[in-house]
């Protein structure tokens, strides 16, 4: 006996305002199949999350821009952690808890590295900026279970083991 496709996957939607009929479509096909399936999007009561057994609460808050790069940038950091979840590196999770800090230290610096980082009339940037901002990446250990401010909302209880 063959076994069933949804043993070997994960469907992950992912929309800003998980409205996209299309992404929506598919989560929903892949959820009725069997398989498990994770709704990233910054709408926590949309038709996408509504779709999928788990979602990830993006909580990046409205988009003022039309590129929505905050958004995209909060989807990236979504994928990394859920990556570091199901991978099981120690200090992956930990490292990318440490972003959102990293880099507020960062915009802090940014009125000193503007009145630094140039030098002379050619504008250019000096190594001098670069040497002194925060670095991202590095790996304290961490425990693998979700802290209980996790934005991971799930309707079906998560298991352990492999399907």
């Amino acid at each position: 006996m063959r076994p069933s496709a949804s043993q070997y996957v994960l469907v992950i939607g992912i929309s800003q305002s998980g409205a996209s009929p299309d992404i929506v479509a598919v989560v929903a096909a892949a959820l009725a199949q069997g398989a498990p399936t994770v709704a990233i999007t910054n709408d926590p009561g949309s038709a996408l999350e509504e779709a999928a057994d788990r979602t990830i609460d993006l909580g990046a808050g409205p988009e003022r821009a039309i590129a929505a790069t905050q958004t995209y940038t909060t989807e990236l950091l979504a994928i990394a952690l859920l990556s570091a979840a199901l991978a099981g590196v120690p200090g992956d999770r930990a490292a990318l808890a440490a972003i959102p800090e990293t880099l507020a230290r960062a915009l802090e610096l940014e009125p000193e590295i503007e009145r630094t980082g140039r030098t002379g009339r050619t504008g250019r940037w000096s190594s001098h900026a670069a040497s002194n901002m925060p670095q991202l990446g590095s790996r304290p250990s961490s425990s693998r279970s979700l802290p209980a401010s996790s934005p991971i909302r799930t309707r079906r209880p998560i298991s352990s083991t492999a399907h």
